[in-house]
């Protein structure tokens, strides 16, 4: 469940509709649209409960550009993206059997669908470890469940990384402070975020940082 680009400016459904207003329609599967998500949904929600898959719209232009609506037989539903990119309104489990999703985007651009996996924790400037750890080990779990016999060739969910934080330090279980490591996912070198692996702090308590994060992320123990 590494971060996956998909659709965007194959205009599927653009029509003659389309050339008029200048925009290339696609209609695809929710399940397209979503990877993934059918497989978090149908965990029982305790073994999920401390981590989401987080879904955005990532492209050559402002996610503004972007309008995703759900088709369904009861009702078409809009899906809001915000200033971030991020997918505000996902599909249900029933939705993602059955209903597709229409992506309206400028003429001759290139959108897609990125996935996350952040953790559920609030973000705050002080935090606990605890929940963080659960959501990392969830994560672990749910990931390799899904890969079933190809567990052993998915990521292998060790650190936190708090977007946007700048700094932060962890205050150990005797009362010392450790400064965080700075570090990046493998696939983006150049994302630098102060991060927490538990497994290298297992006396850490709680983590305070200079701003409150952006997103919380799972992922791989970074690089160094």
């Amino acid at each position: 469940m590494r971060g996956i680009i998909i659709a965007g400016g194959v205009a599927l459904a653009a029509g003659s509709a389309a050339a008029q207003t200048a925009v290339d329609v696609d209609t695809l599967p929710a399940s397209k649209v979503f990877p993934y998500l059918d497989v978090y949904l149908g965990m029982p929600p305790a073994e999920r409960d401390h981590f989401r898959l987080d879904y955005g719209v990532v492209g050559n232009g402002p996610p503004g550009n972007v309008h995703l609506t759900l088709k369904r037989p009861s009702g078409d539903v809009a899906l809001p993206v915000a200033a971030d990119g991020r997918i505000q309104v996902e599909p249900t489990l029933a939705d993602l059997k059955s209903a597709q999703v229409v992506l309206t985007t400028p003429k001759g651009s290139h959108y897609g669908i990125s996935l996350r996996i952040v953790a559920s924790s609030p973000p705050a400037e002080t935090m606990e470890v605890a929940p963080l750890k659960i959501g990392i080990d969830q994560a672990r779990a749910g990931v390799r469940k899904a890969a079933g016999l190809l567990a052993m060739a998915v990521p292998d969910f060790q650190t936190v990384c708090f977007v946007g934080s700048g700094t932060g330090q962890v205050q150990l279980a005797d009362g010392k402070t450790v400064a965080l490591k700075i570090g990046a996912p493998k696939s983006n070198p150049k994302f630098l975020n102060p991060c927490l692996t538990p497994a290298d702090l297992p006396q850490a308590r709680t983590v305070t940082l200079a701003h409150v994060p952006a997103a919380i992320l799972i992922m791989q123990r970074p690089a160094g």
